[in-house]
């Protein structure tokens, strides 16, 4: 198993409402797109990019919250398309994952109804990998592996994140 990052290509608009590109193409990159994760680290600020109080929390599968629409391209053929990200992946997750599979994806910031857990560490730092089968249907029955193509992961991020976060009292 080999990992490669890829960075959005327009890395400094991460903003509500904008679109993010992920592409990866390389001549000798084999890619087995069920076996693909979303690798995300960010700090959590509010609007101003001051930290935010200890109290607040981010929620069950918070990185699913924050996008609106997640698109898998392949050759520039729209292969998959999910809308409502966050809620459609809680859906899914409560109706579909045991709860030993649950419990073993607390770092893609999942937990069962049970659980809760702590995501962000001391400076209000997140790092969060989800299965990319988590996310797009197709990926958990289509096992093969792709060679030599582009892959565009496109993902558009929420108007508001007023449903990524909690205060806890």
């Amino acid at each position: 198993m080999e990992i490669n990052a890829h960075q959005p290509q327009a890395s400094s608009s991460l903003n509500n409402n904008d679109e993010i590109r992920i592409a990866g193409q390389a001549q000798d990159l084999n890619v087995p797109p069920s076996k693909s994760f979303l690798h995300i680290t960010r700090r959590l600020t509010i609007a101003n990019g001051a930290a935010v109080a200890e109290t607040t929390q981010v929620v069950n599968n918070v990185i699913s919250l924050l996008m609106d629409e997640l698109r898998y391209e392949l050759k520039g053929v729209d292969i998959d398309r999910c809308r409502c990200v966050g809620f459609t992946s809680l859906m899914k997750g409560y109706a579909s994952l045991t709860s030993s599979r649950a419990h073993s994806l607390g770092n893609s910031s999942w937990y069962d109804v049970q659980e809760t857990g702590k995501q962000t560490d001391a400076n209000s730092n997140f790092d969060i990998n989800i299965p990319l089968k988590m996310l797009l249907g197709f990926l958990e029955d289509y096992n093969k592996i792709v060679v030599s193509a582009k892959h565009e992961l496109i993902l558009r991020r929420t108007i508001t994140d007023n449903n990524a976060t909690r205060v806890k009292k």
